[in-house]
């Protein structure tokens, strides 16, 4: 990540027209700070490029961290929990597009589905769509993913089951002003159908069983290319399962039934297995054969041991590029990003193998029972905070401090001092167990009677 510069720049007194003079005997500066300084006044300077030195620089750089994909607002320690409603979803289904949030919701079943776009300023509901093709049978689930192409666009679908039990899909897509919600596009997709994109491209993958078929378009409509793909193991139960990803150079589809990489220039199989992970810089590791492969384009696979790869949402660039594994033993390994080979391992038992932070220099997941902080050069224990993660809740961080949902039934909210791992503050929440999770720097905790809003 670029940080700010700073240039160093020579003053130099020039007098043409003046005779030339001899040059000064250099002045020591005590003997300025003695001679034309009080020492108040020395002292009190002193105080001020320290602050240059360091505060300055200090809050630079959490001014920058608050930039970050996945760093959340500051909240504590007085903590207010306001109900979103169980209705709502906020799990990453749009993303902020001039000032405007966009979320979805849907009436439990599926039928009602609607597309809500907030103002990121102060929350308030700006609009609300309620998409043509919603009422796609009885629902028993319903998603979202959206998207920016040249205006919002967004995928929906529903799954249900009929009179006879069987697995019924359907989905659509739309395309709306960010600004006003108003639909100007409409399109009903076939049955078991999953669409994601970008800026440039537009990805759909169809189809209920092996072979699935991968189709490519560019944001004018033209086809750029198709590919098949076959399931690598049994288990495939329609697209809710089904998901799509997009990095630089790859496109990577998941399913209960295997996981493709595909080069997103031209569909070509760069790396096929049973499950996928993306890295800190958008690369493929593929399990395959019990084992963890990177996917190289020019490359090839390479092969990086075993145990399941973390997953960063975090990054502030202040790390080597490392991808770090954790096994089923609780040895947490940090390999090469770009060779595979180990640069370090250490054992942290319980260690869970979910979300971690990169974070001033620091390399943070949870275990069983704490919160630990290693350096990802040598993979040294830096710190460690004796405060127990919540299940799968995120572990989320503003910056400064760390938040961590700890405890099972009773559960309170701890902030961290993310250098330090010192408690800050801890309140109590209410309506027993839940989940806490961050998205588009807010804060949310999932509990059996909805959503809810922390601030």
């Amino acid at each position: 990540m670029r940080r700010g510069g700073t240039t160093d720049v020579e003053l130099v007194e020039d007098d043409l027209a003046g005779p030339a003079r001899a040059p000064r005997t250099p002045v020591g500066w005590g003997r300025v700070a003695r001679r034309w300084w009080p020492v108040p006044v020395v002292a009190a300077a002193a105080l001020v490029l320290a602050d240059l030195g360091t505060g300055s620089a200090e809050e630079r750089t959490y001014a920058a961290d608050a930039e970050l994909p996945g760093v959340v607002q500051p909240i504590g320690p007085e903590i207010t929990s306001t109900p979103v409603g169980p209705a709502e979803t906020v799990e990453g289904v749009g993303q902020d597009l001039d000032g405007i949030r966009v979320t979805a919701e849907w009436a439990g079943s599926g039928r009602t589905m609607r597309l809500l776009g907030r103002s990121t300023r102060d929350g308030e509901l700006r609009w609300r769509t309620d998409l043509p093709f919603a009422d796609l049978g009885d629902g028993r689930d319903a998603a979202v993913t959206c998207w920016t192409e040249e205006q919002l666009t967004c995928w929906a679908g529903a799954q249900g089951w009929d009179v006879a039990s069987t697995i019924t899909t359907g989905s659509g897509l739309v395309e709306l002003d960010p600004a006003t919600g108003a639909i100007t596009l409409q399109q009903e997709l076939a049955e078991h159908t999953v669409a994601a994109g970008d800026a440039d491209l537009r990805v759909q993958v169809t189809g209920e069983d092996s072979p699935m078929v991968v189709t490519a378009t560019g944001t004018d409509g033209a086809i750029r290319w198709q590919a098949s793909v076959e399931t690598v193991r049994a288990g495939l139960t329609g697209f809710d399962r089904v998901t799509i990803r997009l990095s630089d150079g790859v496109v990577l589809v998941t399913s209960p039934g295997g996981a493709w990489a595909l080069s997103r220039v031209d569909g070509r199989q760069r790396g096929t297995g049973v499950d996928a992970w993306l890295t800190r810089d958008g690369r493929v590791v593929l399990l395959r054969d019990g084992r963890l492969w990177l996917v190289d384009p020019e490359r090839g696979s390479i092969e990086l041991g075993t145990g399941e790869p973390l997953t960063v949402t975090v990054d502030d660039g202040t790390a080597p590029q490392v991808i770090p594994v954790v096994s089923g033993s609780g040895t947490v390994t940090g390999y090469d990003a770009t060779t595979g080979e180990v640069r370090w391992a250490t054992d942290q038992p319980g260690w869970r193998p979910g979300t971690a932070l990169v974070v001033h220099g620091f390399l943070i997941g949870a275990t069983a029972d704490a919160v630990v902080a290693l350096d990802p050069r040598s993979g040294r224990e830096r710190w460690r905070a004796a405060a127990r993660p919540n299940g799968d809740s995120e572990l989320l961080t503003d910056g400064r401090q760390l938040l961590v949902l700890s405890g099972d039934s009773t559960q309170r909210l701890v902030g961290l001092d993310v250098r330090t791992g010192s408690e800050l503050w801890s309140q109590g929440l209410p309506d027993g167990g839940g989940l806490l999770f961050g998205d588009d720097g807010a804060v949310y905790r999932r509990t059996a009677s909805g959503i809810a809003a922390l601030s």
